[in-house]
């Protein structure tokens, strides 16, 4: 994986990103055995959906399980929750999860 560094944020807090991604990923991926967005699949599954609760949607971790099931149509519906200290978050929550807050 591949990141263009800007003025955001420093290569300290930049190299967190990773981390974050990929401990989702194998979260989602190979402990719950979920599909994966890209695999080809025949109608029938594409049909079928299963839902998914992520709990404590306010960690980065959390932020990017969610990025990544959002990316599966067959994984719905998705639902998150986030503690009292989710305020100050660069997510906000709406319908359908969480979206980035312009400006952080």
């Amino acid at each position: 994986m591949v990141l263009a560094l800007g003025s955001l944020a420093s290569y300290e807090e930049s190299a967190t990103i990773p981390l974050a991604m990929y401990t989702a990923a194998v979260g989602l991926y190979r402990n719950l055995k979920l599909p994966m967005p890209f695999e080809r699949a025949d109608e029938k599954s594409k049909a079928e959906t299963m839902p998914l609760i992520i709990n404590g949607a306010g960690s980065s971790v959390d932020a990017f399980a969610l990025k990544l099931a959002k990316l599966n149509p067959s994984i719905s519906p998705i639902i998150v929750t986030a503690g009292a200290g989710f305020v100050g978050h660069p997510y906000e929550i709406v319908e359908g999860g969480l979206k980035g807050v312009e400006g952080c």
